[in-house]
């Protein structure tokens, strides 16, 4: 099976330090054999918001331990320290070393990562070639702007959330891209550039599209092996 990355996104209390958080984190954790990596930002341009990506050896490592106690202890303990229930995202990144999310300290050499969640719905989605062509066209986008853009570090990954998410009161499926910069500026600048606004029809007219969202991290990277 192939490595899984768990997605957690946390909406912090005022009162409460993420490094307090995250340091709980890990050593609850710690007792998993499975996981590879634990990476945490905060959102850059966003308040109070911690996101954290578990590598996980496989799926089915990742499936006992969603079923354990000891992941009921984990969500108890976070959603202690929040304002809202976290919300979880089972992500098959490909390529899978995903050195875009190592920006402090780590195998990568991107400083800050764009994450961009698009979703899909429609009868459109249900071939069984979706996603494949899907993720085809996410690299031909990926391809284009790299063409013109600068800042862009040169590492990215495309990955899909396992289960159907909620978007806009409707059940999507989601592709999640995440592409390096050299700072959230550089992506920003990106976006009002003619290289920005030929490419976007790429996406924008893929059959199923129904929107997108993006956030920025700069993770600090804990090795697990």
């Amino acid at each position: 099976m192939a490595p899984i990355t768990q997605i957690l996104l946390l909406s912090l209390r005022v009162s409460v330090g993420a490094e307090e958080v995250v340091n709980e984190a890990v050593t609850m954790l710690r007792e998993q054999k499975s996981i590879r990596h634990f990476r945490w930002s905060m959102i850059l341009q966003e308040d109070n918001k911690l996101c954290i990506f578990v590598d996980w050896d496989e799926k089915s490592a990742l499936d006992r331990y969603l079923q354990s106690d000891a992941y009921q202890q984990l969500l108890q303990f976070m959603n202690s320290q929040t304002t809202e229930p976290i919300t979880s995202h089972s992500v098959v990144f490909d390529p899978y070393g995903t050195a875009v999310l190592d920006n402090k300290g780590g195998n990568g050499t991107s400083p800050v990562a764009e994450v961009l969640y698009m979703y899909f719905g429609g009868v459109q989605t249900e071939s069984e070639n979706f996603q494949d062509a899907a993720t085809t066209t996410v690299q031909q986008f990926l391809q284009t702007i790299g063409q013109t853009a600068t800042g862009m570090t040169g590492e990215s990954s495309i990955g899909w959330i396992l289960d159907e998410v909620a978007f806009k009161g409707e059940m999507c499926k989601a592709c999640i891209l995440v592409v390096g910069w050299q700072s959230v500026e550089s992506q920003l600048q990106f976006l009002a550039t003619e290289g920005f606004s030929s490419a976007l029809p790429i996406i924008a007219s893929m059959q199923g599209f129904r929107g997108a969202h993006k956030t920025f991290v700069s993770n600090h990277t804990i090795d697990f092996s």
